[in-house]
Parts: structure tokens; C-alpha cells; sequence
């Protein structure tokens, strides 16, 4: 989907295929990683991206006495320090939507 939109926006006639006829699987869904946050901002996608239902991750436990923290994305010196999970049908489905208008651009 990002490879399509940079060409888009390069002027490069864009056709997105997806082998299903829809994204609304339950078992589908996506964590957006620090670095991908950052990009997401780069391709002028940040805010847009926000707006989506989602859930923020900012640490990654295991339960039990006591419980183990795995992973605290607050102590990353990062412009996102966490983890962001969606349902991948709610991301993109409205992607070519909220990605900007094209008229090189088409999903089928």
C-alpha cells in the first residue's frame, strides 16, 4: 500500500490488488511499531493514521507472581514511544480514502 501511494504521488499509474474481496477478517490485526509511526508522519500520513480506532501498547507484560514486563516503549527517546494494534479491516479498507486523492490511483 505504501510502495502504491509513493507512486501515486510520483505520477505513476497505481492498480492495488487484495485476494480478498474485503479486509474484515477477525483474525487480522496489525501493530504499528515506534518507527513506523514516524514514517507514517514522513509521508504526511500521522494524523490521518491517529484518527483510526486503535489501541496504544505501551508495555508488554506477562501475567503471574510477578509478573515480567518484556518490553516498556516509554523509554524510547522516539517521536512515538509506543506500539499502536488496529483492526487491519479498519486501517485498509479506508486507506486509499485517507491516503489523499488520486487520479492514478485505484484498489480492485
Amino acid at each position: 500500500m505504501v510502495l502504491g501511494l509513493l507512486l501515486a504521488r510520483a505520477g505513476v499509474e497505481v492498480t492495488v490488488l487484495e485476494k480478498h474481496a474485503d479486509f474484515l477478517r477477525d483474525f487480522r490485526g496489525d501493530t504499528v511499531h515506534p518507527s513506523t509511526l514516524t514514517l507514517l508522519d514522513e509521508l504526511g500520513l500521522g494524523e490521518r493514521f491517529g484518527k483510526l480506532p486503535q489501541s496504544r501498547l505501551d508495555t508488554v507484560s506477562v501475567p503471574g507472581p510477578p509478573a515480567l514486563t518484556i518490553a516498556d516503549f516509554r523509554k524510547l527517546k522516539v517521536a512515538h514511544p509506543m506500539s499502536r494494534w488496529f483492526r487491519s479491516g479498519t486501517c485498509w479498507t479506508s486507506w486509499p480514502r485517507r491516503a489523499g486523492p488520486s487520479p492514478r490511483s485505484t484498489c480492485g
